[in-house]
């Protein structure tokens, strides 16, 4: 949910003032522009625009946008569900340190949704997920645009996913050998975010 106060609890101000930065192609604004079209905010619901604008600033390489965008097609958000590319973006967000995206893209791997079924990859990603803070993208786009535009525009915090992924993690334990645990355990203490290129599945 998006806290609206400072806009004067307008949320067609609120967007008014959104689409302004989103069509100079600020990529936090086009974030939190999709997520006002969601429609739970007081404004009409447009979901296909939502999808648009969201993969606008996915594609501009904005890390938020890319975990949420994989989200909308995991869910048919304002387009059919497509698991692929949930995955796909999925996998690029967690790269880029997402830690949702890292739950989402491990619990994936391990079931082979969107993607074959990989449960070293699964252990990889959820692994890292437990030692990242849930909300920390979120902030970080929240507290870009804020500093943009004539209002506060917040994202409250959501619920640390660590404790999800310490369970999904739990469930796919037992299918590596111990020694690969340890050589995975060892290989994330040298892991580092990075930026990839958007998912070529659609990137366009």
């Amino acid at each position: 949910m998006l806290n609206l106060a400072g806009a004067g609890k307008d949320p067609a101000a609120a967007k008014a003032l959104l689409l302004q930065s989103a069509q100079l192609d600020f990529a936090p604004a086009q974030f939190l522009l999709a997520r006002l079209l969601v429609g739970d905010e007081g404004v009409p619901a447009d979901q296909p625009a939502a999808l648009a604008w969201l993969k606008r600033a996915a594609l501009a390489r904005y890390v938020p946008a890319m975990a949420m965008l994989a989200m909308y097609y995991g869910r048919g958000i304002g387009t059919e569900i497509d698991l692929i590319k949930a995955a796909a973006w999925d996998r690029a967000a967690a790269a880029a340190g997402d830690p949702t995206a890292m739950y989402d893209y491990g619990v994936a791997a391990a079931r082979g949704k969107g993607l074959r079924q990989n449960p070293e990859e699964g252990y990889r990603w959820l692994a890292l997920a437990i030692r990242a803070p849930a909300d920390a993208a979120e902030r970080a786009a929240t507290a870009s645009v804020s500093s943009e535009l004539p209002f506060s525009l917040e994202a409250l915090p959501e619920p640390d996913i660590s404790g999800k992924a310490k369970t999904a993690l739990a469930s796919i334990t037992g299918k590596l050998p111990a020694d690969r645990r340890m050589a995975i355990d060892e290989e994330l203490k040298a892991w580092r975010p990075t930026m990839p290129a958007p998912p070529e599945i659609d990137a366009q």
